[in-house]
């Protein structure tokens, strides 16, 4: 089988952890390529497998390995992978099995990772590099590791793999961009109606005359909880690819266009400004329906369902 094997490193550490476990996976018979996570790569269809690697910082992989598996997670979920990290910089991880920080523990479950591994780190006195290669002390072990996933490789079958679309990736930076956008303005907007004297609240008391309200306290704390909040929760769900995230964006695009139809039927004006956000609603439920859809047809060609 043909392996990939990316690693995100600082110091170039990492680098020789990846060359390791690639060497591992050559004797255990399958082709390897090892690569820097930050290589940008269409999509992974010419591989069989992946391997990600990323050095820790405190409790957090090197930012290139985060990206790699945000970017590519909905073709990873179909894949075999394994995750390993190179660590502490004493002895530790060489006398017990350390479990994975909790960043990249939900990154591996998310996946569906079937093992994560972490390997001991050395730098050289002031901390400015690392040392080559030869000087890790666990490098034999981590050919021993890369060897052993080799071989738990060569026992599974092949799945069938269902196509992703390249635009995966970008349609699901826009949907938590506009949530982020309309959230953080529909809080702000809202508090703004909430705390203003009614006097001084920005919108004329005019506008209220064919809705059931008489001042903007109820409409301003709609705004702050149903859109501003709502959308900044659906932004967090998508962010973090939570099981269902899709359909809460869906129910914030909702909620914003509806909110806006209302104040066209009550207030019965239209501005630039409704105009704007009824057209942001329309493509946040567009693109949360589209990536519902294609992640319900992904669903079934996972090895391990996303938790």
């Amino acid at each position: 089988m043909r392996v990939l094997v990316v690693y995100g490193t600082k110091r170039g550490g990492t680098e020789g952890l990846a060359a390791a476990v690639g060497q591992g996976l050559v004797d255990a018979g399958h082709t390897v390529d090892v690569l820097p996570a930050r290589k940008p790569l269409d999509s992974l269809v010419k591989w069989e497998a992946v391997v990600v690697g990323g050095a820790l910082d405190v409790w957090f992989w090197q930012r290139d390995a985060r990206r790699f598996v945000k970017r590519h997670l909905d073709e990873l979920q179909q894949l075999p992978v394994w995750f390993f990290s190179s660590g502490p910089l004493d002895d530790s991880a060489s006398e017990r099995e350390l479990p994975p920080p909790p960043s990249v523990a939900h990154l591996a479950r998310l996946a569906g990772a079937q093992a994560h591994k972490t390997f001991g780190g050395r730098l050289v006195p002031g901390g400015k590099t690392a040392l080559p290669t030869g000087d890790w002390r666990d490098l034999d072990a981590t050919r021993a590791w890369g060897r052993a996933v080799g071989a738990q490789l060569a026992t599974m079958p092949v799945r069938e793999r269902a196509h992703v679309p390249q635009a995966m990736s970008a349609v699901h930076r826009l949907v938590l961009g506009l949530c982020l956008f309309t959230g953080i303005t529909a809080v702000g907007g809202g508090l703004a109606l909430i705390t203003s004297p009614p006097r001084l609240q920005g919108p004329p008391a005019e506008l209220l005359e064919h809705s059931p309200f008489d001042s903007y306290l109820i409409p301003g704390l709609l705004l702050f909880l149903v859109i501003g909040l709502g959308n900044l929760a659906a932004a967090a769900l998508e962010a973090r690819r939570i099981r269902g995230s899709e359909v809460a964006v869906l129910v914030a695009g909702a909620a914003l266009t509806t909110w806006i139809v209302t104040q066209l039927v009550m207030i019965r004006t239209v501005s630039w400004l409704q105009l704007v956000y009824f057209l942001i609603g329309t493509v946040t439920l567009g693109a949360a329906l589209w990536l519902w859809l294609v992640r319900h047809r992904l669903a079934p060609h996972r090895l391990i369902p996303r938790s």
